[in-house]
């Protein structure tokens, strides 16, 4: 790739007058002075499964956990399962994280997938947000500058629209800041009314998040939503120009 320098670390880069020394090291974020995160992260433990899925399997669905959530979307080939569950939740095995959910009453996000222990594992990691300070230089891109919540996020579109932003605006690297702070009041703000709307926001692992957001980033406390004791479940139909045979399907179902 021309004029494209691929380097260890930013800080051990001699820079060039030229260059533009970009950090995308992910919540590792190696060029910050300081980064911003719960105390005891909600982690995401991922589980997927190769076949052949319809439409009706492929709805996104969502719903709250007494200590997280779960969440479930599939391709035409491959099917994955997200539980989403505070650190302070303790290790759970597969059989363990299965009982969980049918206990908080979300079992028909695992519907027709049979035990979970049976199904591939994957790489889980730190879901919850997380947020760096530092020098104006190098300017930190995706997660490095802002790891979203998954709960309120488009995580891969969201790196993807950094890159862009930076080549569309290579003369104004000046506003990047601005960008940033935008950006983070935007997803905090999301993130904080889904808080606010979920069934189990009584529950202390949904109530120290939005005190954390409100300590750390000064967001008020109320946001408007729903009470604890709301519960939805919504359906999204495609749109009309979608093809005949999604017709009826819900793209989107939610319990929260």
């Amino acid at each position: 790739m021309s004029g494209v320098k691929i380097v260890p670390s930013p800080t051990t880069h001699p820079a060039d007058p030229d260059e533009r020394v970009i950090d995308a090291t992910g919540r590792r974020a190696v060029s910050a002075t300081r980064t911003t995160g719960l105390a005891k992260p909600w982690i995401a433990r991922v589980f997927s499964r190769c076949g052949v899925f319809d439409k009706a399997d492929q709805a996104f669905r969502l719903a709250a956990l007494p200590a997280g959530y779960a969440y479930r979307l599939a391709s035409p080939r491959l099917l994955a399962i997200g539980v989403v569950v505070s650190k302070s939740a303790g290790g759970m095995t597969p059989k363990d994280v299965e009982k969980y959910v049918h206990a908080a009453g979300a079992g028909w996000v695992l519907k027709g997938l049979g035990s979970l222990d049976s199904i591939q594992a994957g790489k889980g990691g730190v879901a919850s947000v997380q947020w760096s300070a530092g020098p104006a230089a190098p300017l930190r891109v995706g997660d490095a500058s802002l790891a979203r919540d998954s709960l309120s996020a488009q995580g891969l579109c969201s790196g993807i629209s950094d890159a862009i932003s930076l080549v569309r605006n290579s003369g104004h690297a000046d506003r990047w800041p601005d960008r940033e702070r935008e950006q983070l009041k935007r997803h905090l703000a999301f993130l904080a009314n889904a808080m606010e709307r979920s069934r189990f926001r009584a529950e202390k692992p949904w109530a120290e998040y939005p005190r954390f957001l409100e300590r750390a980033s000064g967001l008020p406390r109320s946001l408007g939503g729903a009470g604890a004791g709301h519960r939805r479940l919504r359906y999204r139909h495609p749109q009309p120009e979608a093809p005949a045979e999604l017709s009826g399907a819900p793209s989107r179902i939610e319990a929260w």
